[in-house]
């Protein structure tokens, strides 16, 4: 990978799971679709996993949604440290979706169901750069364990067709090739550290930032980063091999250090999920971005790590 600057081959389904590093941290509790020698496609069982994914690939769900319920929610917060946090909620909600293009989401600042530790907002509405609208969801969140930062818009109206759920998962397989060779710029990897680079400009804590939240997702995606910078010195790929041949090599690689990459596709996205894991420290580390196949571009970023899962 580039220094720091501010600056996958075969379709199945819909709501096909496509894994390209495996082993026994990594996979999710559906069918497992690859390509073999030959072209022939195959489904065997996934592994398991910690539980960092949903367990339908028709909805990808990151902590801290994993433990919202919106109907028996309760706020443990007063109105006035709300009012004090503010301009960190609107940071929160506005600043990071206009790195992918979606805005807005001022208008939303006030809506969300908020405690001390974590926040929601849902269904925002946004516009992009184009003029199409659609719903974005923020989240933030922190226990004993746990930690979680999300932005994510979503398309509504009429589910993909065919032909734009191909032209999606194949600008992300090319990206994910792009971003792991050397050399190389793509718009993923730009949005990457784009991502990365605001939450280093504003990782200092002050009164009204609960938690120095963006530290926690500033380290967290650096330990994600800095493993993409290791596979792209371990493999030579190019743009004259196939896509599945660099997805292999990739692959091969990145399970060697045990960095994890998944594309999942769901109904309306494709989402690329990249997890390090350090065994050693009983830790992982994971983003997730996602394309959205109806608005035709990137639509957001989760930031998860995990302390004391356990193998």
């Amino acid at each position: 990978m580039h220094n720091v600057k501010h600056r996958p081959w075969l379709f199945g389904v819909c709501a096909a799971l496509i894994l390209l590093a495996g082993g026994t941290v990594v996979g999710l509790a559906a069918r497992l679709v690859v390509a073999p020698q030959a072209g022939e496609m195959v489904e065997q069982d996934t592994p398991s996993i910690p539980s960092i994914l949903g367990q339908s690939v028709d909805e990808v769900t990151f902590y801290p949604w994993t433990v919202y319920d919106q109907e028996s929610f309760e706020s443990n917060i007063s109105e006035t440290m709300i009012q004090e946090r503010m301009d960190w909620y609107r940071w929160n909600i506005d600043v990071i979706p206009s790195i992918f293009g979606f805005y807005g989401m001022e208008y939303s600042v006030n809506n969300g169901q908020i405690r001390n530790y974590s926040g929601y907002w849902t269904e925002c509405p946004v516009t992009t750069q184009d003029g199409q609208s659609a719903l974005m969801d923020v989240a933030f969140g922190k226990d004993y364990q746990d930690f979680g930062m999300s932005w994510v818009a979503y398309s509504t109206g009429e589910l993909p067709t065919r032909t734009q759920k191909e032209a999606a998962l194949s600008t992300v397989q090319q990206d994910v090739c792009r971003m792991f060779a050397a050399g190389q710029d793509s718009e993923l990897e730009d949005l990457i550290l784009q991502v990365w680079n605001q939450l280093q400009a504003t990782s200092f804590p002050d009164s009204t930032r609960p938690l120095d939240y963006e530290w926690y997702a500033m380290g967290a995606m650096e330990n994600v980063i800095t493993p993409i910078q290791t596979v792209q010195e371990m493999i030579s790929v190019t743009s004259e091999q196939s896509v599945q041949e660099q997805l292999a090599a990739i692959s091969s690689a990145a399970q060697k250090i045990d960095f994890h990459v998944q594309l999942v596709t769901t109904q309306r996205q494709v989402v690329l999920v990249m997890t390090s894991v350090a065994a050693d420290m009983d830790c992982w580390w994971s983003v997730g971005v996602y394309y959205d196949m109806v608005l035709e571009q990137y639509s957001g970023i989760v930031v998860n790590d995990r302390a004391g899962y356990g193998f």
